[in-house]
């Protein structure tokens, strides 16, 4: 009984830190002491807690050093002009009437090589924000088309923080997941495309702005160099070299044209490193492309170490049994990937944070899967499914809420998120042409652990 009211007082502090605009990590903090009192309540010595605290945490270095990486990756991107490139010439293949569907597409675009959600949308997203109210086109279509094609790099992308944090937890293949995450997210892809191009005539841009495409090449050297750290990136993930090696080479390369192509000086580049990339000047260009940097990540970072030390102490101290008994128990009952759905709703809700429910999930389904003879493979698979796209989806989780607060849209951009929402639809659907295919008998053992 005790549990449960902890889980509704952390929830409650959660959703209130949410809204208040307070950050996630401090009711993270007090949930930590909270349950960690009620562990040495329960008989376990403070130093053990201790212990079960840092188990967790140690989980995360080899993700924090990615995390590293990924924000130097970032300022090195924007100060070498690969992130410029991608958005001069993208921005000039925008069709007034088919806006969203544009929105969507370049915004999958930027975040395969970004691989964060809040990256494209700091980036290319804030870009097509300001094109979208100079063409009057309503911000919440638009904020749904930019969050899914964040999401879509976030869940595909080699250079991804939650890809890698799957693949961690799970002990799994990152890039035999993101195979496996190509067959499942594609069909979903292409009815989002579906569905943008079938409603972007009812939202067209009234005028294409191209104020800021004209003031790109005033601040950056436009060139297929610009692509060097691109298609470095590219040639490592193919060479299947472990992704941290293959993004600090695509760092060394972005340094070197931002020297030698870009010409900036070694202060301006050493700051894109630590604390981000910032040009001079108050025009557009560079109020958009700036940011990165190691400090950029540090807040998500300081989330993964807390969210992994909670974890370690709820999955060793034994506090949360009664809940892995339930979902082991509805796991059996109604299959494998829906029950990943529903766990996903409650952890991503009681969490706040896509990076706790990815490892709660891990935690408890881990054992259930086994049960029904699925692989760690399967496991990370269907976190992908659930985790990564439907934490965005619940209003006071920061996944979805800080995207939409940088773009300052409302909730129900949310609706157009559709990636998000068709590619679980899509699992659940074909899970359920599969059962009735299935030549067992309804209801049997066998059917069940099909889903």
């Amino acid at each position: 009984m005790t549990i449960i009211i902890l889980t509704i007082v952390l929830f409650f502090l959660l959703v209130t830190s949410s809204i208040m605009g307070i950050p996630i990590l401090y009711p993270l903090l007090v949930g930590i002491f909270l349950f960690s009192v009620e562990a040495v309540r329960k008989g376990h010595r403070p130093k053990d807690v201790v212990k079960m605290l840092l188990s967790g945490a140690q989980k995360t270095i080899p993700v924090i050093v990615v995390f590293i990486i990924i924000g130097m990756l970032i300022g090195l991107w924007m100060s070498s002009g690969t992130l410029s490139w991608l958005v001069y010439y993208g921005l000039k293949i925008i069709a007034p009437n088919l806006f969203l569907f544009f929105c969507f597409l370049l915004t999958c675009l930027v975040s395969i090589p970004l691989g964060t959600s809040f990256g494209t949308v700091g980036t290319i997203g804030m870009v097509l924000l300001i094109i979208a109210k100079s063409g009057n086109v309503p911000i919440a279509p638009v904020a749904g088309a930019i969050l899914s094609g964040a999401y879509f790099g976030d869940r595909n992308s080699p250079t991804s923080s939650s890809a890698l944090l799957v693949s961690t937890m799970t002990g799994t293949d990152l890039y035999g997941n993101l195979a496996r995450m190509l067959k499942t997210g594609m069909p979903a892809f292409f009815v989002a495309c579906l569905l943008f191009l079938a409603i972007s005539p009812v939202y067209p841009l009234a005028a294409v702005d191209q104020t800021f495409v004209a003031g790109l090449p005033e601040y950056f050297r436009i060139s297929i160099w610009n692509l060097a750290p691109l298609a470095v990136l590219i040639v490592f993930i193919f060479l299947r070299v472990k992704i941290r090696y293959a993004m600090l080479f695509s760092c060394i390369c972005a340094f070197f044209v931002a020297l030698f192509v870009q010409r900036f000086p070694l202060g301006t580049i050493g700051q894109a490193i630590l604390t981000g990339f910032q040009l001079s000047g108050a025009g557009r260009v560079p109020q958009v492309i700036r940011g990165g940097g190691i400090t950029f990540m540090f807040n998500a970072m300081t989330i993964v170490i807390a969210s992994a030390a909670f974890s370690g102490l709820l999955a060793r101290s034994g506090l949360i049994r009664h809940y892995e008994t339930a979902i082991a128990a509805m796991t059996r009952k109604i299959g494998a990937y829906p029950s990943s759905i529903v766990t996903t709703l409650f952890t991503a809700s009681l969490g706040c944070t896509q990076t706790l429910a990815i490892i709660m999930n891990t935690h408890l389904l881990s054992k259930p899967y086994a049960e029904l003879g699925k692989t760690k493979e399967d496991l990370a698979l269907d976190i992908e499914d659930t985790v990564v796209v439907l934490a965005a989806l619940i209003p006071w989780n920061v996944a979805g809420a800080i995207p939409l607060k940088m773009l300052d849209a409302p909730l129900s951009a949310l609706l157009f998120a559709f990636f998000m929402w068709t590619l679980p639809i899509l699992r659940l659907a074909n899970l359920g042409l599969r059962r009735r295919r299935q030549t067992r008998r309804p209801g049997s053992a066998a059917g069940n652990a099909e889903l």
